[in-house]
Formats: structure tokens, C-alpha cells, sequence
């Protein structure tokens, strides 16, 4: 099998409803060089793992279904995708996203190869809403951000505020080596995408794609759609884990850990708030700061 310039990493569990389009979506792909789909299916209860079997039959040569492994957790599945990768580069769908730009692939490649400082290309997306399959764009000022935030030193940006959609990004794979898997795998770490980006933004520029390659699904177990407020805190406890980390890997003399816990804690009130949380209103209440209340706003007017 001949070895890919690209590594598209796939988990997926109980996306029965999603899986194909999201795997056809790398199938029709149209690139000049060789690709790979790794798939890592999480022992679902439903029927993902009989599609990604049958497609995985149909295009042996490009989707590599990882075996069966009984329910490792989001980061232990990205880790064995990951370790399973053969590509220079690695670009990073979920299973129930999919791409709607059959250049998206070749197109970043291109921008990437063209200069060896860049270290990760990301583009616009467009998002589809509930079971209505609402579509929807991001905001012109986020896109407007994401043109300005380009080139090196883009790590205390990236750790303020993630601007960059997992799903729309292809990366340099020489940067998984960075990584302490395991101490993030011991925190119960629940997200992966901002930990590569804080990696990769410390040591290489980052570049834009100002056009929509990816249909973002947002669903009712979305983190962005979520209301059950305690997993919404497990999330930001688990990004503060993470800032904590780089923070002490990479210090800024302008960011301190007390301004990262100031600006979760805004938003968590404001989250409260909306969902009608009164105990953990007042609880985020007795948090608020200044600085937290201005980084906080600014990150939304971005948004």
C-alpha cells in the first residue's frame, strides 16, 4: 500500500446517522496524492461499526478501521488513531461532521508545503442546527480574526481564545511527539483539539483558508448546545487543566493562570444565567472580576 502524504483521523461512537456521510466526505476527497482514513470506533451500542465495516471492505486501500477496543474515552482513541497514522500531515474529522469542499485537503497541502514555518492550515465552516438541519455561517468577525491571526506567535491568542474549528484544520504530524498523552489521559482530559493547537502555535505559524470546507454539526450533546450545565464545567475544568499545563510548559509574561480562572468563571455565569441555574449563578457570582468580566466580553464580541 502505497504510503500517504495525509492521515484523515476519524472517532466515532453511536453516530449510526452521520458515519457515512462523514466517511464519504474524505472518499470524495480529490487530491493529487495519496490519503488515508483511520478510524477509530469506540465499541458503540449501535450500528456505526457495521457501516465503517462495510465501507472499510469497499475501500481497503484508503480506510484503516482500527480493532476493537472495549470503550476507550475520546483521548485514549485519538492516541491509538494517532500512533496509527503513516502521513506527514493530519487532518481531523469527527463522525458526525463532514466536509463539503472536495479541495479542502489539496488546497490546505498546498498552502502548507509552500512554506516549512507553517505548522497548521484551518479554514471557514459553515454549522447545521438540530434536527432541522438548520445551516448557518460563523460570524464575519470571527472570520475577520481568523484572516488577521495568521503567521508565528500565535500561541497566547490560541490559549485566550480557541479560534480554530478541529474539523477545518490540517497539521505538521512531527508535533504529536510534543505531546504528554499520558498526563492529559490522567486528568480525564475530554478534548484534544486545543492541546495540539497550543502545541502547535508554540512552535510554527498558522495559516487561513477563507472558505468553508466543513458542515460543523451542532447537536443536543454538543458541548456549544449543551444544557446540562455540569458537563459544561467538566469541559472548562478541563481546558483549565490544559492552560494550567501550557502555561507552565510555556510561560507568558501577559496571560496568568488567575486571568484564564477569571475569564471560565465569567462565562460559566453568564451559562448560568441562561440555562437557569440559580445555585451556580450565585456560586460564579462571588468569582466575578473585572478582568475576567473584560477578557470575557471581548472574546464574544470575536464571536
Amino acid at each position: 500500500m502505497e504510503k500517504p502524504l495525509v492521515s484523515v483521523v476519524m472517532v466515532t461512537y453511536n453516530q449510526e446517522n452521520y458515519i457515512e456521510q462523514s466517511i464519504r466526505s474524505v472518499l470524495n476527497q480529490n487530491t493529487d496524492f495519496s490519503i488515508e482514513l483511520v478510524i477509530g470506533e469506540d465499541c458503540s451500542t449501535d450500528n456505526t461499526r457495521t457501516i465503517c465495516e462495510k465501507l472499510s471492505l469497499e475501500f481497503p486501500n484508503t480506510i484503516v478501521l482500527l480493532e476493537k477496543q472495549p470503550n476507550l474515552g475520546l483521548f485514549k482513541n485519538y492516541q491509538r488513531c494517532f500512533e496509527n497514522c503513516r502521513g506527514e500531515f493530519i487532518a481531523i474529522l469527527e463522525g458526525d461532521d463532514y466536509w463539503i469542499d472536495e479541495l479542502k485537503l489539496q488546497n490546505q497541502i498546498e498552502l502548507i508545503q509552500e512554506d516549512s514555518a507553517v505548522g497548521l492550515v484551518h479554514s471557514n465552516y459553515k454549522t447545521s442546527r438540530g434536527h432541522n438541519n438548520i445551516v448557518g455561517s460563523v460570524s464575519q468577525k470571527l472570520n475577520d480574526k481568523c484572516i488577521e491571526l495568521q503567521g508565528k506567535g500565535l500561541y497566547a491568542e490560541v490559549l485566550l481564545a480557541n479560534f480554530i474549528c478541529a474539523g477545518t484544520a490540517l497539521f505538521r504530524s512531527e508535533y504529536l511527539k510534543n505531546i504528554n498523552f499520558k498526563y492529559f489521559i490522567d486528568k480525564h482530559c475530554n478534548t484534544i483539539d486545543f492541546i495540539l493547537w497550543l502545541e502547535i502555535s508554540q512552535h510554527a505559524a498558522i495559516k487561513y483558508l477563507d472558505r468553508p470546507t466543513l458542515m460543523y454539526r451542532i447537536l443536543d450533546t454538543s458541548i456549544s448546545n449543551n444544557k446540562s450545565f455540569a458537563k459544561l464545567e467538566s469541559f472548562y475544568c478541563t481546558k483549565f487543566n490544559i492552560v494550567e499545563y501550557y502555561l507552565a510548559k510555556y510561560p507568558l509574561v501577559d496571560v496568568s493562570i488567575t486571568k484564564i480562572r477569571s475569564m471560565y468563571d465569567t462565562f460559566l455565569f453568564f451559562k448560568a444565567v441562561k440555562i437557569g441555574k440559580s445555585m451556580d449563578v450565585i456560586k460564579y457570582l462571588r468569582r466575578l472580576t473585572f478582568i475576567g468580566l473584560r477578557h470575557t466580553f471581548k472574546a464574544w464580541r470575536i464571536n
